[in-house]
């Protein structure tokens, strides 16, 4: 869960930042590292989640819903199992 804390800090840096270049970077910074954790445990959804909200700041919506509704598949999985 180290990586996913890490992605949500870079993504709470890229919400602050004071210009765009700045958001990008944290935005890059954070989707690099939640998708080394997705690569390491795909069944975490906290880790879905943070990819959604890194690309819907990037106005990738498409990406976006991806992402949300893997988050909710493998929640419902957890709820059930």
């Amino acid at each position: 869960k180290g990586k996913e804390m890490l992605g949500e800090i870079y993504y709470n840096y890229a919400l602050h930042a004071t210009d765009e270049k700045t958001k990008t970077d944290w935005l890059n910074n954070a989707g690099s590292i939640y998708q080394q954790s997705l690569n390491e445990n795909d069944r975490y959804a906290q880790t879905y989640l943070g990819l959604g909200a890194v690309y819907f700041q990037q106005r990738n919506m498409k990406m976006a819903l991806v992402f949300y509704v893997n988050h909710q598949q493998i929640k419902n999985v957890k709820t059930l199992g």
